[in-house]
């Protein structure tokens, strides 16, 4: 009996087990149906709210965008890089693409008027709306309609919305995303100066680059120019130097925050202005605040590179209280750092006033970045001048490594500022004055110069400039081209160009009949002194070949001018009579 009551109790359990086990795996729901899995309760749909009932946007829901992200079909770099940007925000928090697009319509199509996300400056009257409103350092993101609109004037103001939009993100739910107009977000930039309109307003406005903001105004003239210098005068911005070239005006005008940098060029009758921050940039030196002392005779130095046209340019002037100022630097920092000791007498403390960089190809600015990295605790540098054309501005192939070469300048610029805190960067702009020890240093051309036309090749956007020292004038032409070359000299004129002595553009290449048309800056300079930082290898049959000048060249066959060739040694000249001094020596790198 015991036996069989111990079976029985056994049974009896199984079943309870089974009963218990049916239960717990049972699917079903009340009716029958099968009942929701986890993972199906977590997709649960959500409803989408109507904008129309509720006045919100739906971005994200059950999943899925319920909206496009816009921008214009003819962006700029600020405008696609920051639909890129808003495009990383969207998917960093919902782990979805959204759904990109551009405003151009097909004559097939009816445009989209659905809801959306309007980046930048849009052909939508949204858009239109809020964009004209705006100064150049304001922003906004707005609500209008069923389209949420970002609008800046570069890309610091786009910065400031994307980091209010990310913070929205950040809290919200990711099963759905609603637009209200709490994301309505306005403001203005406070180390970027408000750009004054001008009458009929600007033709072009667009990020310049180096925190600039430029401005273009076609079919000017000198009246409006005058009329624009006082509309800057009652917006506080105060004068600080000016000249006229020929018909052409030029003027720097600044506030504590910005430096307004105007610009006439009476031959294509374009208005141009460049606004520059001074949290980067600095004011050029004026005539009564260069004060030193003369302690030595001031020369100029061409120092040898070698035999290779790629080893570049690179002069130094020994200024009257010892101090100098070098121009470019080839590709190596040893035939800087070197001939300086040898022009200095001393290993340290060498004090460079100033450091003029023509523009950003290797065999120009590589021995600037070099020597700063290695040589930067041995030298007491003060100002660095330059002015570097935008990303934009380049054609693909040359604009390809733009950051790489654009690096040599900036880089070389924080590894000086380590040691010389104190460094000043001046942003050169044509018709700009610099007074620098015995030197006045008047810019000629820059990439204003072809500003807006988009290069083929950094050459074209060379800082060309004239030195003048006591009763000599040298004037150094980069590796200028025919695109800024032709400009330059029909905006200034032949008489312009007169000066005692030249550095020949690009090396000595296209110096000819038929060459780059430096050759008729070469002809109107009538300087008695030339410059050619190339070895004279390049004048050999084999050397023509390698840089493109054959024998009959129009400027070498002057028998009035004395050329010196760089490569083999350096020479040094006199500034005050460019009058060799000594015997030309052995450079070393």
């Amino acid at each position: 009996m015991s036996k069989l009551f111990k079976i029985s109790a056994l049974l009896l359990i199984i079943a309870m087990l089974l009963s218990c086990f049916v239960a717990c795996s049972d699917t079903s729901g009340e009716d029958g149906s099968a009942a929701p899995s986890d993972s199906e309760t977590e997709r649960e749909t959500v409803e989408v709210p109507s904008f129309e009932e509720t006045g919100l946007l739906a971005l994200f829901a059950n999943g899925e965008y319920t909206l496009k992200v816009i921008r214009s079909e003819y962006a700029d770099s600020t405008d696609t890089d920051a639909y890129a940007a808003l495009r990383d925000a969207l998917k960093r928090k919902t782990k979805a693409n959204p759904a990109m697009a551009t405003d151009f319509v097909a004559a097939s199509e009816e445009k989209y008027d659905g809801p959306a996300i309007l980046v930048g400056d849009t052909n939508y009257e949204e858009s239109k709306t809020i964009n004209e409103k705006l100064k150049n350092n304001e922003y906004a993101a707005k609500l209008v309609g069923n389209k949420y609109v970002i609008a800046y004037k570069c890309p610091e103001g786009f910065d400031a919305i994307l980091r209010k939009i990310r913070a929205k993100l950040n809290s919200a739910d990711v099963s759905l995303i609603t637009i209200d107009e709490s994301w309505n977000f306005e403001g203005t930039l406070e180390d970027i100066s408000y750009v004054p309109d001008i009458a009929g307003g600007w033709d072009e406005s667009f990020d310049g680059g180096q925190s600039s903001t430029y401005c273009i105004k076609e079919e000017s003239n000198l009246e409006e120019y005058e009329a624009y210098l006082e509309v800057l005068a009652e917006n506080g911005f105060e004068h600080h130097s000016g000249s006229r070239i020929a018909d052409c005006a030029f003027d720097l005008l600044y506030t504590d925050k910005t430096i307004a940098y105007l610009m006439y060029f009476s031959d294509t009758k374009l208005l141009k202005l460049s606004m520059d921050s001074r949290k980067v940039f600095s004011l050029p030196t004026l005539e009564k605040d260069n004060v030193y002392e003369k302690v030595n005779d001031a020369t100029i130095t061409q120092v040898g590179l070698g035999d290779s046209i790629n080893n570049g340019m690179l002069y130094i002037s020994k200024m009257s209280d010892g101090s100098f100022i070098i121009i470019d630097g080839g590709v190596s920092s040893g035939y800087i750092y070197d001939s300086l000791v040898k022009l200095a007498g001393r290993e340290d403390d060498i004090r460079v006033a100033a450091w003029l960089i023509t523009h950003h190809h290797q065999d120009h600015a590589e021995g600037f970045k070099k020597t700063s990295e290695k040589y930067a605790d041995k030298l007491i540098v003060e100002k660095i001048i330059h002015c570097q054309p935008r990303a934009t501005q380049l054609e693909p192939g040359e604009g390809s490594d733009y950051e790489q070469v654009k690096n040599r300048i900036v880089d070389g610029i924080k590894n000086f500022k380590k040691t010389n805190p104190d460094l000043e960067q001046i942003k050169a702009h044509p018709g700009m004055e610099i007074y620098i020890r015995d030197a006045k240093i008047t810019v000629i051309a820059t990439i204003d110069t072809v500003e807006p036309k988009i290069i083929s090749n950094v050459n074209n956007a060379s800082m060309v400039f004239r030195m003048e020292v006591g009763e000599k004038s040298i004037i150094f032409l980069g590796d200028s081209e025919q695109m800024q070359t032709k400009p330059m000299y029909k905006a200034f004129g032949e008489e312009y160009f007169r000066c005692d002595a030249l550095q020949l553009a690009h090396h000595g290449y296209g110096n000819t009949n038929t060459g780059n048309d430096s050759h008729v800056i070469n002809v109107a300079s009538k300087a008695t002194v030339a410059f050619c930082p190339v070895s004279t290898y390049h004048l050999t049959a084999d050397g023509a070949n390698v840089l493109g000048m054959p024998q009959n060249f129009v400027f070498f066959r002057n028998p009035d001018v004395t050329v010196h060739f760089g490569g083999e040694d350096n020479v040094t000249l006199d500034l005050y009579t460019l009058e060799q001094r000594g015997e030309r020596w052995e450079p070393k790198g």
